[in-house]
């Protein structure tokens, strides 16, 4: 991981963001852009945070860096094992 983005990244929250995050993939039947971008919304509702808080850790997660193409379309180019696998491992790295 970029170490300046992953220090920004995970904040006081994440894990438990990211969790959530991981728990609405794994229950989507359908895996596409527009419904992984609606388990980002809804995680972002449900914990009353910024787009930020959620976005952030799930770009790093799952591509390293800070910056990157839209993560509804990066993770409807994976499968959603390999997403969960990638937030399994962020998660273990920083917490």
């Amino acid at each position: 991981y970029d170490e300046a983005s992953a220090r920004k990244a995970w904040v006081v929250g994440t894990e438990q963001i990211l969790k959530t995050l991981k728990a609405k993939f794994e229950a989507l039947v359908e895996w596409t852009a527009p419904s992984i971008h609606q388990a980002i919304q809804e995680t972002v509702a449900e914990h009353q945070v910024g787009f930020g808080k959620v976005g952030l850790p799930l770009r790093v997660a799952i591509t390293g860096a800070g910056q990157s193409p839209p993560m509804d379309a990066v993770c409807a180019l994976l499968t959603p094992e390999e997403v969960g696998a990638r937030l399994q491992r962020f998660m273990r790295s920083q917490g």
